[in-house]
């Protein structure tokens, strides 16, 4: 695949059946004629149609002569008309909380930890070497274990409540017993690995699309979501090849912040200060592995 090209993404068969899994299920008929038509429409006496813009061969010339002015002089709520709705599958709770949840502008359906039992094989792997992915898929089977442990022994508390509340119920409770289950593995499923995989529907804008992709390559963002940025663009570009063409390349990780100071971090000698630092939380910790420090009323 081509970083500095967007619309010539294209992922092996073999990582998307590794990886996120994304097909776009509606979108704007003319994104980027649409987007032109509301910049024209700023400087225009009537209200211009999408179609207009690509009429003729010179209107064409001048659809994409705006389109370019209008993109490099940082005018892009022009992008933010259109709208893409995907449907998302094998995508980790973490890349759902970490990346897609993280900004204001989108809408997610989820399928629900609440009610829909989580199976033990459903989880992320990331490309680990051997002995961190022996060690990842063992803490994943004990966390499964865990929540499958806890939503049995959560199973009487729950019925206890359940029908404190609902009293009458009592006197049938095999008829509940799917409901209290399910309102015991509400319970449990704070236990579950962030790696538990999900499905969704997820709609952003087209701009929201542009600035995944501009973001996809910085220093932090896993692989996972890197992939699945890859392959909403990919399918964005296939429905209409125009709307990318002018996107922004991804900053490359070298010209980064983060990168420029990892790599000056040999010279500023913090070893010493660091293995201070993790001696001190160790000792903190008292020999556990985690200590809860606060929690809401």
């Amino acid at each position: 695949m081509h970083a500095d090209d967007p619309s010539s993404l294209c992922l092996s068969p073999a990582a998307v059946a590794a990886g996120p899994q994304v097909t776009l299920v509606n979108a704007f008929a003319q994104p980027f004629n649409n987007a032109v038509a509301t910049a024209r429409t700023c400087y225009a006496s009537r209200l211009i149609r999408p179609e207009e813009v690509a009429a003729t061969p010179a209107a064409e010339a001048q659809r994409d002569a705006i389109a370019r002015s209008t993109y490099e002089a940082g005018h892009h709520t022009t992008l933010q008309h259109a709208t893409y709705q995907f449907a998302i599958a094998n995508v980790s709770r973490q890349c759902l909380w970490s990346f897609l949840h993280a900004h204001p502008y989108y809408n997610s359906e989820q399928v629900s930890q609440r009610y829909v039992k989580v199976r033990a094989e459903r989880t992320y792997q990331p490309p680990l070497p051997p002995p961190a992915a022996a060690l990842f898929a063992a803490t994943v089977e004990a966390q499964m274990a865990a929540y499958g442990q806890m939503v049995e022994q959560l199973i009487p508390a729950t019925a206890d409540a359940y029908f404190s509340v609902f009293a009458a119920r009592r006197r049938q409770p095999e008829r509940y017993a799917k409901e209290i289950r399910k309102k015991a593995q509400e319970e449990a499923r704070y236990v579950l690995p962030v790696a538990t995989l999900a499905h969704l529907y997820h709609t952003v804008s087209g701009l929201t699309l542009h600035r995944y992709w501009r973001s996809c390559q910085m220093l932090d963002v896993p692989q996972e979501t890197r992939s699945l940025v890859q392959a909403m663009v990919k399918a964005a570009s296939a429905h209409d090849p125009l709307f990318f063409r002018l996107a922004a390349d991804p900053l490359p990780l070298e010209q980064t912040h983060e990168f420029l100071a990892l790599a000056e971090l040999p010279a500023a000698d913090v070893s010493s200060s660091a293995a201070a630092f993790i001696a001190e939380f160790d000792r903190a910790l008292g020999g556990r592995r985690s200590i809860l420090i606060d929690h809401s009323p």
